[in-house]
């Protein structure tokens, strides 16, 4: 014998018999792309979300479809946002992904992220070196000895650097070489 179906009437709601009243389905709307909030814009890679986000409204893409296209989930995306996640920390192939979703090198998706930084760039220079440069350009910049510091005398090594520096420090009485202890730090500290 086959059993009869119970069917639910409009009603009161959850008994069996009567109907759920429930309000029309929406249409389902596309979720637009939310900038980053003021917090999140000073987190490390911000800039490299921002980007991304921008790409992605530009394209006409939701947060589901953006994040889809370079293979991570919502929640992870969302994750990176607010800082719970670490965008510098992101592994290469997650950066790859980016930089081909945003047509730009490894190298700059890098940069954006903050795993890399401008000084990457930049042999490093030691104390030492810093300090004469900047020593030469306050002497270049003195009105009293500038006639006499040509190109010449600053494209001289660092030891004649030294030399004129420690002069003019006795002149003037200042310590301009505070990192210095002796003659040698110039060779061993200056030279390539």
């Amino acid at each position: 014998m086959a059993q009869k179906a119970k069917s639910r009437k409009v009603g009161t709601p959850g008994r069996i018999g009567h109907a759920v009243n429930r309000a029309p389905a929406r249409p389902k709307t596309r979720e637009r792309l939310r900038t980053l909030r003021e917090d999140e814009r000073s987190l490390p890679g911000a800039a490299l979300l921002t980007l991304l986000i921008e790409e992605g409204a530009r394209r006409g893409l939701s947060t589901k479809e953006l994040v889809a296209s370079i293979k991570l989930t919502v929640s992870h995306f969302g994750m990176l946002r607010t800082g719970q996640r670490s965008v510098p920390r992101l592994g290469d192939d997650v950066l790859s992904r980016m930089a081909q979703f945003l047509g730009l090198s490894l190298v700059a998706v890098m940069l954006l992220a903050g795993r890399l930084q401008r000084e990457d760039f930049v042999a490093p220079t030691s104390t030492h070196a810093r300090e004469l440069q900047s020593a030469m350009r306050q002497l270049q910049n003195d009105p009293a000895f500038a006639g006499y510091v040509t190109p010449k005398i600053m494209a001289l090594g660092p030891e004649e650097q030294f030399l004129i520096v420690k002069l003019y420090e006795a002149a003037r009485g200042l310590k301009l070489l505070s990192s210095y202890t002796s003659v040698s730090d110039v060779v061993d500290g200056v030279a390539p």
